[in-house]
């Protein structure tokens, strides 16, 4: 429930990121490199992210199980009513899929929000993190750290082997490999879209619909340069941030190579009270 709660705030946050923008507020240009170390961080959530397949499996194993299975994995009388089903069961089931779900959807988010490798693996990292806490709490119920009955019913908990019958009924193929074949093929088709979106120019022209320039002008903004002339315009939202700095020192001095002024060399072109 705590990892439900601040995955939700997570992803509300995102989302009220994306008014006016890009959708999430993606970047409308990132280095190839990047989309390189995205499409490699949503590999390892896949394979770091189990709660989600997980949930899934032992849902539909128990499911069609006969009841006699599950009354006998918990321990109940084999006439045990559907509360008891539902409770012990479909619960804590439901919150492992939706823990799970948003994990995913958040990672996947925070990497196409990146910029810049060293940022995209850190917020991953940190994402990871939250992921585990369910594991940690149990690792410290295990150990008899938050009292000797939940010690008690971790070790039994750790005893539980649930076995995947339904290998036949899928050609052979795993429950579990089909699940994440789908989850990966859903993310990369996803990715590929907000990709598409970058390198085609479209989310540029929703967050700067009047700035009417090349598409190689459009990897000059925001690069630490104030470069001038029309990018330096509001419509450009003045280089993107890079010539704010220079207008407000000099709002007089209208030039289309700002990057000379205070370099250290006289051009005399530019030399006067502007």
């Amino acid at each position: 429930i705590l990892q439900i709660g601040l995955l939700s705030m997570i992803v509300m946050d995102q989302f009220s990121s994306s008014k006016d923008s890009s959708p999430f507020d993606v970047p409308y240009k990132v280095d190839p490199i990047v989309h390189v170390g995205q499409l490699l961080a949503i590999f390892l959530s896949l394979t770091t992210q189990t709660d989600l397949v997980m949930a899934v499996m032992t849902f539909m194993l128990l499911w069609t199980e006969r009841r006699i299975y599950w009354t006998k994995l918990i321990k109940v009388p084999e006439d045990a009513s559907l509360w008891v089903w539902t409770s012990r069961i479909a619960f804590p089931i439901c919150c492992e899929f939706v823990e799970g779900a948003c994990v995913l959807f958040t990672t996947f988010v925070i990497v196409i929000q990146s910029s810049n490798v060293i940022d995209l693996f850190k917020d991953f990292a940190a994402m990871q993190l939250i992921s585990e806490l369910d594991n940690m709490m149990f690792w410290l119920a295990l150990h008899g750290y938050v009292g000797t009955e939940l010690a008690t019913s971790a070790k039994q908990a750790i005893k539980i082997k649930i076995h995947d019958n339904m290998t036949k009924a899928y050609g052979g193929v795993p429950l579990r490999t089909i699940i994440l074949l789908v989850i990966c093929m859903a993310m990369i088709g996803c990715w590929g879209f907000f990709v598409y979106g970058q390198v085609s120019g479209k989310f540029f022209a929703l967050k700067y619909p009047k700035c009417n320039i090349r598409d190689d002008d459009i990897l000059k903004l925001n690069n630490g340069v104030c470069d001038g002339g029309y990018l330096n315009t509001i419509a450009c939202g003045f280089d993107d941030g890079d010539c704010i700095t220079f207008n407000l020192g000099y709002p007089n001095c209208k030039i289309d190579e700002p990057i000379k002024i205070g370099n250290g060399i006289c051009n005399q072109e530019y030399n006067d009270a502007d």
